[in-house]
């Protein structure tokens, strides 16, 4: 290439589009640490603890749960969940007052904003929650949320939920040589009888190694996906009945509807109003969702 053939603008575009992107990274990466990214998520321990005596839980056998229109869920959030959803909230927050002069130094105001949208999206916890719960509250009769095994024992429940959430998101530069970029998602759901013992047991999980600098990125998909698995996989364990097909019309217009299920009684109006808004209020599903079901109970007075 002459001096003569060198497109003076083109040079100066691809300048700013570089200086750009390094602009982004260097707001992206104060923040990360200020969220905590450089530290791994809270330590992962056995989801039943503090509900059940270690290796105490006997399997049920059980691969579906039948009937469940008719059925009263009792949901317990694990240590685990507890634990990695506040830490999960509190790096959906993005940089503190020092990062974010940095950054918005380094990056100008635009691209801390923009690197603020990336961490909300990414680490918000109320998207992944209202996903797990969103098979059981649009097929079971009523779900609440208990504390324990003990209080789903002494209750009106027909079933419990263990659910177990956890994150790992290590972000470990080295010094010179040895970074450490690692990210996973897995949910677990178990689920007990009223004689405690547990199955199915429902499962998604996905573990990454990216590259430091796409690490927020695939945080985020590796998220998306295993919600998505986890949902298919409850899908098939709490299977919703369907009409057989008919032999013909008339077959179809002889044949009496299936009578509802009637395991167990049903809660109160109240009762079931007061445990979808419990839902609300921990953020396990939307507000969408939430008059969605509200409707279906006063559809039925």
């Amino acid at each position: 290439m002459t001096l003569a053939t060198i497109n003076p603008m083109r040079l100066l575009n691809n300048g700013l589009a570089f200086v750009s992107m390094l602009a982004l990274c260097l707001a992206l990466m104060p923040a990360a640490h200020a969220a905590g990214l450089r530290d791994d998520a809270p330590p992962i321990e056995d989801p039943l603890k503090g509900l059940l005596p270690p290796g105490s839980a006997k399997p049920s056998g059980l691969q579906r749960i039948e009937g469940i229109a008719g059925k009263h869920v009792a949901v317990i959030l694990s240590d685990n969940t507890s634990a990695h959803l506040k830490w999960s909230a509190a790096a959906s927050g993005g940089p503190g007052a020092a990062d974010r002069f940095f950054g918005t130094l380094f990056g100008g105001q635009r691209m801390m904003e923009e690197a603020e949208r990336i961490f909300r999206e990414v680490f918000d916890p109320k998207a992944l929650t209202a996903a797990i719960t969103r098979p059981m509250v649009a097929t079971a009769r009523q779900v609440s949320i208990v504390p324990d095994l003990a209080t789903f024992q002494e209750g009106p429940f027909d079933l419990a939920v263990v659910l177990d959430i956890t994150f790992l998101n290590t972000f470990s530069d080295g010094f010179i040589v040895g970074g450490k970029y690692e990210t996973a998602t897995t949910i677990k759901a178990l689920f007990f009888d009223k004689e405690l013992r547990v199955g199915p047991v429902v499962e998604a999980s996905e573990k990454m190694l990216p590259t430091r600098n796409e690490f927020l990125f695939k945080i985020g998909e590796v998220r998306r996906r295993v919600i998505d698995q986890f949902g298919q996989r409850m899908a098939q364990v709490l299977p919703v009945a369907a009409a057989a097909p008919s032999a013909s019309p008339g077959a179809a217009a002889a044949r009496s509807p299936n009578p509802p299920p009637a395991a167990a009684p049903k809660a109160s109006v109240a009762e079931r109003l007061k445990a979808l808004e419990d839902l609300l209020n921990q953020r396990l599903i939307s507000p969408a969702e939430a008059e969605l079901k509200r409707k279906q109970i006063l559809s039925e007075l």
